[in-house]
């Protein structure tokens, strides 16, 4: 499987490659073709990107690409928290998604679940 992502000015985020001590940031400088195929290496440990509309979460699992695709609503960014992490100077944006599904261990009454870790860019704070 072969996935591209263009990356414009309009990105905020990081890629991490395999043969990299720390990731790439993407911070509205910099323009690139990301071309995730499964068959090259080095490859992308791990990945966040948002272009204001939508986010991407892209890791390497098990020899294959696993691609989310989130779009991003008011209530992601409104309820955004910042996250510190390893090898960058930037704090992370991120919102646990919930949703409400039925739980055997609870009498079969809906309890809420995470249902995604959304990238919303930077702190700039």
């Amino acid at each position: 499987m072969v996935t591209t992502i263009n990356i414009t000015k309009d990105f905020q985020g990081y890629i991490w490659m395999s043969d990299q001590p720390k990731p790439e940031i993407f911070d509205k400088d910099n323009v690139k073709e990301l071309v995730l195929d499964n068959t090259k290496n080095p490859f992308v440990i791990e990945g966040q990107l948002y272009d204001g509309k939508k986010s991407y979460s892209i890791k390497f699992v098990d020899g294959e690409y696993k691609v989310i695709t989130y779009d991003v609503t008011s209530d992601d960014i409104d309820n955004a928290k910042p996250y510190y992490p390893n090898r960058m100077n930037k704090k992370l944006l991120f919102n646990q998604r919930w949703e409400a599904r039925k739980d055997e261990l609870c009498a079969n009454m809906p309890v809420l679940q995470p249902a995604g870790f959304v990238f919303v860019g930077f702190d700039d704070n």
